[in-house]
């Protein structure tokens, strides 16, 4: 199962994916270059911080705090 919340209000926006642990098997390989590196360098990229990690029970969390443009207002127009 996952769970995503997101928080978009002014002045930045909280996204968090968090998935518990699956059932063993064949996963297929992905050589896409965009996993958690690619993640990472696009969240940096707009001044924002990426965590992620175990978060318990065998369960997975990825947290990102993406600050909104300065030139918009609170809803997301652009000013």
């Amino acid at each position: 199962m996952v769970t995503v919340r997101i928080d978009y209000r002014w002045p930045s926006t909280w996204v968090e994916v968090t998935n518990t642990p699956g059932t063993s098997g064949e996963a297929g390989k992905v050589d896409s270059g965009y996993g958690l590196v690619g993640l990472r360098e696009r969240v940096t990229a707009l001044g924002g911080h990426l965590s992620t990690g175990p978060a318990g029970a065998g369960a997975w969390r990825l947290s990102a705090l993406i600050p909104q443009p300065v030139d918009q207002e609170e809803n997301g127009t652009p000013a």
